[in-house]
């Protein structure tokens, strides 16, 4: 009987053991972000202004960004696109502030782009700045490319931030995987209380 005992103890003791080893930490929305200037929108943009100098190839890998959000949101993010002709010129000194919600299309070599570049630490391929998403071009722009870094910058239009590099996400501040991830999710449910894994 002792000896009975004595095992039924010692089960319980490495399956205590395992247990404890098992036990993961839970990661929580705020641990994982770069907190930045973004601010969460009162209501969640629905069209935008293509750029007509996007093509009609390009025009479908926007919309194909598009529609990945609104798959990976279950519907909660559904943006339309529209090609349009601008009313107000680009210009990088009003951009900031323009006032219709647009795609814009520059290359890496046009000068207020390289201006751009001279002017930061760090290189881009697309910004998010008021109602405008700017989308740089250059010869390592491929498909795949291009809808990541639409993706990431409509992430900063609906109020994501920067997700730190260890938890690989669109929403990494350099480009790396190149889908919506789990971290991706788990951000944006914070913000529109949504229960991550469900989404």
């Amino acid at each position: 009987m002792v000896g009975r005992i004595f095992v039924f103890m010692v089960f319980l003791i490495v399956l205590f053991g395992l247990q404890q080893s098992c036990v993961k930490t839970k990661v929580l929305a705020e641990d994982i972000i770069i907190p930045t200037n973004v601010v969460v929108p009162e209501n969640l943009p629905t069209l935008y202004y293509v750029d007509p100098t996007f093509d009609d190839h390009e025009f479908e890998i926007i919309q194909d960004g598009m529609d990945h959000w609104e798959d990976k949101s279950k519907g909660i993010v559904k943006i339309k696109i529209a090609k349009w002709e601008p009313a107000i010129p680009y210009n990088p000194d009003i951009y900031t502030t323009y006032p219709i919600k647009t795609i814009w299309k520059m290359h890496r070599s046009d000068d207020e782009i390289v201006k751009m570049f001279e002017s930061r630490d760090d290189e881009f391929a697309g910004l998010s700045y008021g109602d405008a998403v700017l989308i740089v071009m250059d010869h390592t722009q491929t498909d795949d490319r291009l809808k990541a870094v639409l993706v990431h910058e409509i992430g900063h239009q609906i109020g994501l931030h920067h997700i730190k590099k260890k938890y690989p996400a669109i929403m990494n501040s350099h480009l790396g995987p190149l889908e919506l991830t789990q971290w991706d999710m788990l951000q944006f449910c914070k913000f529109y209380r949504c229960k991550p894994g469900t989404i």
